[in-house]
Parts: structure tokens; C-alpha cells; sequence
């Protein structure tokens, strides 16, 4: 059965495994999700609660070797007690193997674009198109972590631009 675990919760995932179709052998990242059905509180408990995680992963980012982390609207919750796949790797066609797990995955590729995402100086410093990237998104630099928040009048395809030598794909999972 493919039920939701809970309407909200978290996951801490901290497993090493290798990855069993390329056998290439790359420890996992340690990941940690959040979740919150917001439709269950009032539109300023919404934001008040939407604070508190911005401001719980400033601090986590803030942790040597952090490498990403996102904050989304998305009617999704994990399915397992595990962190698998993001929607975002789904949509682009990512076929699970174990690997976007990775410290190799996660250093080198999102594992989501999304209005409000934090990224490290070495995922930042694969982007090719910085000057696009600051017309369209405010850019936070703070020690070796990069806040990028959407410009109004800007989508997540203009990020996506911006972006694309980071983006997931089929052709980035022989990594």
C-alpha cells in the first residue's frame, strides 16, 4: 500500500548503502525532511509556522559540509520512512536507484528548485549563469551558503535557467 505516513512529521535519514545498479560505492548524505499540512491551521498560524522552518534551517545550513536545502508549497508528504525521491527528481524523469541519496548526487545536483532553497558554494559555484540568477532571485551570500529567494515576476522556469548545470537528469544519474 502507497498511503502517506502522516498529514505532517519528519524524517531523519542518516543510512550508507551502496548504490546497487551502478555499484559504485558513495556514502548517503544525511537528509532530514520536514513536513506540515497547512491547510489544518489558520492563515497566521500558516505563516508563523512557515517562519520557524526558515529559521530552523538557516541554522541547520549553517553546519559545516551543508549542502542544500529547499522550502516548497507541494501536496506531498513521504511515502516510506525513508527520503527516496523528491517530486522535483520525479517530474524529471529521475528513475530511483539509490543514488540521489548520495554525497556525490546531493553535492552535485538539486534535488528540487523552488522559490526559497539554500545552496553551498560548491553547488553554487557550478553555476554558469549568475548574472541571470541575480536578476531574477535575491541572493543571500552568508560564510559558504547561498539563500536564493524567487524575484516576484520571476517563475521557476526562469530559476530553472539559471540553474541547469545543477538540475537533475536522466543523463546526470551515470554520474
Amino acid at each position: 500500500m502507497n498511503e502517506r505516513l502522516h498529514n505532517s512529521g519528519f524524517i531523519l535519514s542518516n543510512k550508507a548503502m551502496a548504490d546497487s545498479f551502478t555499484k559504485k560505492s558513495s556514502p548517503d548524505a544525511k537528509h532530514i525532511c520536514f513536513w506540515i499540512d497547512l491547510h489544518a491551521f489558520p492563515e497566521n498560524r500558516e505563516k508563523r509556522a512557515a517562519a520557524l522552518l526558515e529559521e530552523f534551517i538557516e541554522k541547520i545550513m549553517n553546519i559545516p559540509g551543508s549542502l542544500q536545502s529547499f522550502i516548497t508549497f507541494w501536496d506531498f508528504s513521504p511515502h516510506s520512512s525513508d527520503i527516496i525521491a523528491t517530486p522535483y527528481e520525479t517530474a524529471c524523469g529521475i528513475q530511483y536507484t539509490g543514488q540521489t541519496r548520495s554525497l556525490d548526487w546531493c553535492g552535485s545536483f538539486l534535488r528540487m528548485v523552488s522559490e526559497k532553497m539554500w545552496i553551498g558554494k560548491d553547488l553554487a559555484g557550478r553555476i554558469s549563469a549568475f548574472d541571470y540568477l541575480n536578476k531574477c532571485a535575491y541572493i543571500n551570500k552568508e560564510d559558504e551558503i547561498f539563500k536564493i529567494i524567487l524575484k516576484p515576476h520571476f517563475s521557476i522556469a526562469d530559476l530553472e535557467k539559471c540553474l541547469v548545470n545543477i538540475l537533475p537528469s536522466n543523463n546526470a544519474v551515470q554520474l
